[in-house]
């Protein structure tokens, strides 16, 4: 079993690890007076990151009618950065959207997630 003192080792080697720094973003809706409204993203926070390429196989999405082919990443955070599927982040310029969020650890050393680019 892994102490407190241990788990708190982890994360701070893990966070060393992470050479980047990524903003992450959250949607908020705003009436545009029509009966519809304005989506506009709003930064929740700025954390440490690493972001890598995710598998090498190609996926295919339908976009416009049509297949498409799209890749994706997979973006290491703090072990106590708030992210969710409902998120987009930022990282080197590049905006992302969050499509997966592995929160089921034993120890939860660092928070993953997978990021598909935002269209």
């Amino acid at each position: 079993m892994l102490g407190s003192a241990d788990l708190s080792w982890m994360r701070d080697t893990l966070e060393q690890l992470m050479p980047d720094t990524c903003v992450i973003l959250t949607a908020t809706n705003a009436s545009d007076g029509q009966g519809g409204w304005t989506t506009t993203w709003g930064t929740v926070s700025s954390v440490r990151c690493r972001i890598d390429p995710g598998r090498k196989e190609m996926y295919e999405r339908v976009t416009g009618a049509k297949l498409a082919p799209y890749s994706w990443w997979q973006l290491t955070l703090p072990w106590d950065a708030t992210v969710t599927t409902e998120s987009r982040v930022v990282v080197n310029g590049d905006t992302y959207n969050v499509v997966n969020h592995d929160d089921n650890k034993s120890w939860q050393a660092t928070v993953r997630v997978a990021l598909m680019k935002a269209a």
